[in-house]
């Protein structure tokens, strides 16, 4: 009777404490990222950009042009590059690289032509994710493919940067638009974005116990490369994975990333998966694919 008098008590306070709460956590999540590049632009012209995706990594030579995917289903280079431009190339320390956009684009070509055997009345909705939204590079090469082969799909992609707030995104545009919300900077591409994307402006801590997908086909896991994240990320992810799901990780990386590396050493333990790539990106780092039965 005790027991049942405090939870009845306690479901009344938490209650009323949870909205104030949000509001609380929704106000810091402005705050910390009202400004995540910094408050005026990185460069003094567009000229600084244009010469610094000049060294981005190049395709020519690189590990990847063998690789078997790449070779069968080759990306829209164009596009690619076009996208990267604006998405990829901002200003630091180490050399630009977009090469992970090749290998999404091919993997995801090459499980959709199987999908589309499997599915020929297009009947099934196909269901990617995408943690780690960043400016949106990845999953536009991801509704590329989808766009190509005239698939039916939607990406969840999220990522703790606002949406729809206005700030400097360490691009070309910082010097011609100025500030810019997300969906103001992929309006070059909205017909992709309008089509397939949805938008959650979120940690997947917060989210995913309450985002619930029901099938998962392809996930690209790029956000948070803590450990305890990416364990959180793949055990969500295990439970609502299709026949034949593709899994890939970004930035394997064991000196610079061992989160990622221990969290994908803990997927491999579970014995779920048919088989396991690594693809060489840059450097040390890696992108980690596994391909599910």
């Amino acid at each position: 009777m005790v027991n049942k008098i405090f939870n009845i008590l306690s479901k009344k306070i938490l209650w009323r404490l949870a909205r104030p709460v949000s509001k609380f956590l929704f106000l810091c999540h402005n705050i910390s990222y009202k400004d995540p590049f910094g408050k005026i632009p990185l460069a003094k012209n567009i000229a600084e950009y244009d010469e610094n995706f000049k060294y981005s990594v190049e395709l020519i030579n690189h590990p990847i042009t063998k690789n078997k995917t790449f070779l069968k289903y080759p990306p829209e280079k164009n596009f690619i590059e076009n996208l990267a431009y604006t998405l990829q190339n901002v200003l630091k320390k180490t050399r630009n690289s977009y090469v992970h956009g090749y290998i999404l684009y091919s993997y995801l070509t090459e499980y959709l032509n199987d999908f589309y055997k499997l599915n020929k009345n297009k009947t099934d909705i196909l269901n990617i994710v995408d943690i780690g939204t960043a400016r949106g590079f990845s999953s536009l090469c991801l509704a590329k493919a989808l766009e190509n082969k005239n698939i039916s799909g939607k990406i969840f992609t999220f990522d703790i940067l606002p949406n729809r707030s206005s700030f400097f995104w360490n691009s070309h545009t910082d010097i011609s638009q100025g500030q810019l919300s997300r969906i103001e900077l992929l309006k070059p591409w909205r017909d992709l974005v309008d089509k397939y994307i949805i938008f959650f402006s979120t940690a997947t801590f917060n989210s995913l116990n309450i985002v619930d997908i029901p099938k998962i086909h392809f996930a690209f896991i790029d956000g948070s490369h803590s450990f305890k994240d990416v364990f959180l990320e793949i055990n969500y992810l295990i439970q609502r994975l299709d026949n034949n799901s593709i899994l890939i990780f970004d930035d394997y990386d064991e000196e610079l990333f061992p989160g990622v590396v221990k969290a994908c050493n803990y997927l491999s333990s579970l014995n779920k998966h048919k088989s396991f790539e690594l693809i060489s990106i840059q450097n040390r780092r890696k992108l980690a694919i596994f391909c599910f039965n």
